[in-house]
């Protein structure tokens, strides 16, 4: 019996073994919210979702015909005789002074969350190319440590030690801050059908945050603040301010270049910087296209000789309706520190959440970006006041 034990096992050990199988189920529930989230986008904003077959089937319902018939197909719920009101407290989760989930107030927050997320992701960032992103874990104050020059590799003889390369002992200090609005998706909401809590504001709240990011960015730029030495970004002493505001021309360009190739180290070694950035307003687009892009030459004196040398950043924010125009020349920053901007970690760029409300009898989403930006050197910078 035992032999027979032994061999029996042996059979089953070598037997193949059955590979668990994975098997994605989508219910109904789920088909129906898809649906329905189509269907509401599509009524809000047509242009924001292509109508689908299963989504025809709600087109022509309210949102409270929509929310009564989703809980009670996919739920169960018994909603007859109901006023307006209640039923609205009723699929938005709020039931006999009571709160509680609801599937349908969650698929009304998705909506309302994409296309807040959706408008801050589609807006224009011009910012971005030119910064370098970072995250951080905490709200403390963070110290970014200022490159004294690149680390130079140095020989190193038999028997020796290897020298160790160092920072600088300037450091630029910012910290994050909290930014956010409030969308409400009241009960009056849903009994008046009023679809602006699902497309406008949300989309107007979206670009509001990103517009915010550039508003903080580019303001480093225009108010030009002070840097851990005392003096403004964009100064005499830092050797990245024009003498004389002009447009953007051959000769401005120029005398910018070789400006930024004067910037030495703490070694006061070249630092060989090279610009990789044009950044100007719509005042001086057409000069800076015109310096940037080709032109078939007949002679040597009309070679242009920047063409495709940087890259072309056209920001509105530069233009000034009653004087001059700031523009700009900006190093790669890969190669030097520029402005750092920094995310909450965990959290790159806009977070949304949701709650049942208690301030509004409706459902609340925050849109919130925990975010901040610094200058963290002033070497890879060139600007000129412009005319």
């Amino acid at each position: 019996d035992a032999l027979q034990a032994r061999a029996v096992a042996q059979q089953q050990g070598n037997a193949p073994r059955q590979q668990p199988q994975v098997r994605v189920l989508v219910d109904e529930g789920d088909t129906m919210r898809a649906a329905i989230e189509t269907a509401i986008l599509h009524r809000a904003n047509p242009a924001a979702a292509q109508m689908t077959d299963a989504a025809r089937q709600w087109r022509g319902m309210s949102l409270l015909e929509m929310g009564r018939t989703f809980m009670e197909e996919s739920q169960g719920a018994n909603l007859r005789g109901l006023s307006k009101m209640e039923l609205a407290g009723a699929v938005l989760g709020m039931r006999g002074g009571m709160m509680s989930s609801s599937d349908f107030a969650n698929l009304l927050a998705n909506i309302a969350s994409k296309r807040l997320r959706d408008s801050y992701a589609a807006h224009v960032q011009t910012w971005k190319p030119f910064c370098r992103p970072t995250t951080l874990p905490d709200f403390k104050e963070r110290a970014v440590v200022a490159l004294t020059g690149l680390p130079e590799f140095k020989r190193v003889r038999e028997g020796q030690e290897y020298s160790y390369a160092s920072f600088g002992d300037t450091a630029e200090k910012y910290s994050l801050a909290t930014y956010g609005r409030v969308i409400p998706i009241t009960r009056q909401a849903l009994i008046n059908d009023d679809l602006g809590a699902f497309d406008r504001l949300p989309s107007f709240l979206g670009t509001a945050a990103a517009k915010l990011e550039g508003d903080i960015v580019w303001g480093i730029i225009l108010n030009n603040p002070n840097m851990s030495d005392g003096v403004p970004v964009f100064h005499a002493d830092h050797g990245n301010l024009a003498g004389a505001g002009a447009a953007p021309s051959e000769a401005t360009l120029e005398a910018m270049d070789i400006a930024m190739g004067a910037q030495l180290d703490a070694g006061k070694q070249p630092l060989n910087l090279r610009t990789k950035y044009l950044a100007v307003s719509r005042k001086h687009k057409v000069a800076a296209q015109k310096l940037l892009f080709g032109i078939s030459a007949t002679k040597s004196s009309d070679v242009n000789v920047y063409q495709n040398s940087m890259d072309l950043i056209v920001e509105d924010r530069l233009y000034n309706a009653s004087g001059a125009s700031k523009w700009l020349t900006i190093g790669d920053p890969s190669q030097w520190d520029t402005i750092e901007y920094a995310y909450l970690e965990g959290e790159n760029g806009l977070y949304t959440e949701q709650r049942i409300g208690f301030e509004v009898d409706g459902l609340a989403i925050k849109g919130r970006l925990d975010s901040a930006a610094k200058a963290i050197d002033y070497k890879a910078f060139q600007l000129n006041p412009g005319n």
